[in-house]
């Protein structure tokens, strides 16, 4: 199950960065700024990880596997509350869709 949970894991990522660039309006620098950030929190785990499985918790590492738990549980029921949520959120357009007219205007 570890390799089914493992290739999960790596294909959330192209989408993440897709939806990173694709939420955020024009221009282009911006979206670059946002992906940017993005690779940076996910380049975070070489940092919490050597904290979170240290060598004095072999061979069960209680912490490590608790923490990840609790975080695949929590994106679970993220993932499975955002189709709820995100209907029900204002939908406002952007600048960038206002200037390239993609929205109609309201009367």
């Amino acid at each position: 199950m570890m390799c089914f949970y493992i290739a999960g894991l790596y294909m959330t990522l192209p989408l993440i960065l897709n939806w990173a660039s694709e939420i955020m309006a024009l221009p282009a620098e911006k979206r670059a700024v946002v992906v940017a950030m993005v690779n940076c929190v996910g380049s975070l785990s070489s940092i919490y990880g050597s904290y979170l499985w240290p060598s004095s918790d072999a061979p069960y590492y209680k912490m490590g596997f608790s923490t990840v738990a609790a975080f695949t549980a929590f994106g679970v029921i993220l993932a499975a509350s955002l189709p709820f949520i995100f209907p029900r959120l204002p939908k406002f357009p952007t600048k960038a869709e206002r200037e390239l007219g993609l929205v109609e205007e309201e009367r």
